[in-house]
């Protein structure tokens, strides 16, 4: 009897400790840039490590998508936020934070003065605008106010 109970205890801890590393739920917020850069307001999506606490600095990784897509398809399409739980959980990497940058169908330059729209020769829709200088002096400076950022 004693020894199918301990084997019983000893699967249920394996079985405890192997459900919370892999349906850890990453912990996701949603920031509005309101950006004077490209006069309108974004959305960015920002993943914060297991553990985030606000007396710790974390180092930030800016995740800028494939052209056309926005922080939503960081999180949710790519799936960082897990993926990188699940590197924590294995000690392959150390805790940051993941931004998901919107580049609203850019390239991510400095391309035009003011914001437009163009549509190319093939039929696709490209914005320009002020895109490198919306990331870092307004996404960038915003992150580390909100967050513990490291320097």
């Amino acid at each position: 009897m004693t020894s199918s109970v301990s084997v019983i205890i000893i699967i249920f801890f394996f079985s405890v400790n192997f459900i919370s590393k892999e349906t850890q739920v990453a912990d996701i917020d949603e920031v509005v840039v309101n950006s004077g850069q490209l006069g309108e307001s974004l959305i960015l999506k920002v993943y914060k490590p297991s553990g985030y606490t606000p007396d710790k600095e974390y180092p930030v990784l800016y995740f800028i998508a494939d052209y056309g897509e926005t922080g939503f398809s960081v999180m949710d399409d790519y799936k960082v936020a897990e993926k990188a739980e699940k590197l924590l959980a294995d000690g392959e990497i150390e805790p940051m934070i993941i931004v998901g940058v919107n580049m609203d169908k850019s390239y991510g330059l400095n391309s035009a003065k003011t914001k437009e729209t163009v549509v190319t020769s093939t039929g696709v829709t490209l914005n320009k605008g002020m895109y490198m200088d919306y990331l870092c002096k307004e996404v960038i400076p915003l992150i580390d106010e909100k967050y513990s950022t490291q320097d």
